[in-house]
């Protein structure tokens, strides 16, 4: 009877000894160690990045069974997701394959040597690998056509339509104002806004405003651009000639209608577009903003009448400058005249013939058909005069002379009779 009795204490005992042992071992691995989950891919579970194969890297602590603890792991896109108890290895390190964007959790839950699972730990990490839409539509109010040219150098202001992105969201626009037709703006975020104001006014020439967006993940768009075309400076005519008329302060016997031609000054920014002319008597006349020809010469469709004629040109450009009018002035005076007639060259007078064509002879005779003086290849606008003197330097006799003027045919082409009275 007392054996029996001693027996069934010994069992009562290594069941409890068993019991504990079981106990103990049984306690979740939550209770000796933490962990410490890290990605090199996406260091920071708040930040989106580009980067779609995360790699991630963990420690438990303690650990008392180093290299001999297992983890089971799952990556998917609940927040708390836990592993079920399929051992993938002991390694505490995992490259996961390409993933699509959005975001992603990292599951883990470790095994110790007795068997026991801990809880799971979680790492978030977020995937954005699609750039911004890059359809942006420019516009400019101050410049609002890019083929056109502007004669305003205020500083030039931008609107743009927003984007809209489905992962990592907006973050802000780079952008740029030079005169590459093709800058790319760099990675730094310079504002929020879809509108932009240059800061100062531009010199003349052609720019080009760039524009690109970026998002959360550091995604940026192709930029998009837009010209201006700057030009504040009017051109100008320099020098007008006319080769019937060449010299301003001469008066001229013909009344052809007039021709002229004219030079203007070069490095407009955006090109001339064409003149604006006109003939009249007024000496600072400006010819008004409407375009008569796109060439550097004119000839008047008329005959222009005796007295002081001015012609007017001015230059205009394609941004919508006009040049200072510049002015030529013409003289005519077509009425033949000889005069004072009769004439005492005693007194110092002096017969002037005034109003000769181009290149004529005058030949004065006397009553008798005696040649007493002649001039040849006399200048359109030249007055001519006699001192009553013969070729040979004499004075001339008192009486009727007759003048006969031809042209450099020999054609007559004017007649009449001058007095000399000593």
């Amino acid at each position: 009877m007392l054996h029996f009795t001693f027996c069934r204490a010994i069992k009562s005992i290594i069941s409890i000894i068993i019991v504990a042992i079981v106990c103990i071992e049984s306690v979740p691995a939550d209770a000796w160690g933490t962990f410490s989950i890290s990605s090199s891919s996406h260091p920071d579970q708040n930040k989106w990045y580009a980067e779609n194969t995360p790699s991630f890297t963990w420690t438990i602590s303690p650990d008392d069974t180093p290299g001999l603890t297992k983890y089971s792991y799952q990556l998917d896109q609940g927040s708390s997701t836990i592993p079920d108890d399929t051992i993938e290895g002991t390694n505490t390190t995992y490259t996961y394959a390409p993933l699509a964007d959005g975001i992603h959790y990292f599951h883990i839950k470790a095994m110790d040597a007795a068997g026991n699972w801990s809880n799971a730990s979680h790492y978030k990490i977020q995937i954005d690998t699609k750039s911004p839409s890059d359809t942006f539509s420019i516009s400019s109010s101050s410049h609002p056509e890019q083929s056109k040219w502007y004669a305003t150098n205020t500083p030039p202001s931008f609107t743009w339509t927003t984007f809209y992105d489905d992962a990592s969201g907006f973050a802000g626009y780079s952008y740029e104002l030079d005169k590459n037709p093709e800058t790319i703006p760099n990675d730094s975020i310079d504002g929020t806004n879809i509108a932009y104001t240059h800061n100062g006014t531009l010199t003349d020439g052609i720019y080009y405003f760039h524009v690109k967006a970026g998002d959360a993940a550091g995604n940026w768009s192709n930029a998009s651009h837009y010209k201006i075309q700057v030009d504040t400076k009017p051109p100008d005519i320099l020098v007008i000639f006319s080769s019937n008329y060449p010299d301003q302060n001469k008066w001229y016997a013909t009344n052809t209608p007039p021709s002229l031609i004219w030079t203007t000054s070069g490095g407009d920014a955006s090109g001339l577009v064409g003149y604006s002319y006109l003939i009249d008597k007024n000496s600072e006349a400006i010819p008004d903003d409407i375009i008569d020809g796109t060439n550097t010469a004119y000839t008047h469709s008329v005959s222009l009448t005796d007295g002081i004629h001015y012609f007017h040109v001015k230059a205009g450009d394609a941004a919508g400058n006009w040049g200072n009018a510049s002015h030529y002035k013409i003289q005519i005076d077509t009425q033949f005249l000889v005069f004072p007639n009769p004439f005492n060259p005693g007194k110092g007078e002096k017969v002037k013939f005034q109003g000769l064509i181009n290149n004529v002879s005058i030949s004065i005779y006397n009553l008798a058909g005696d040649i007493a003086w002649e001039k040849h290849n006399v200048d359109l606008s030249t007055s001519i005069l006699w001192d009553g003197r013969n070729k040979d330097n004499e004075p001339v006799a008192s009486g009727t002379y007759i003048y006969i003027i031809t042209d450099a045919d020999g054609n007559k082409k004017k007649t009449g009779k001058v007095a000399v009275i000593w």
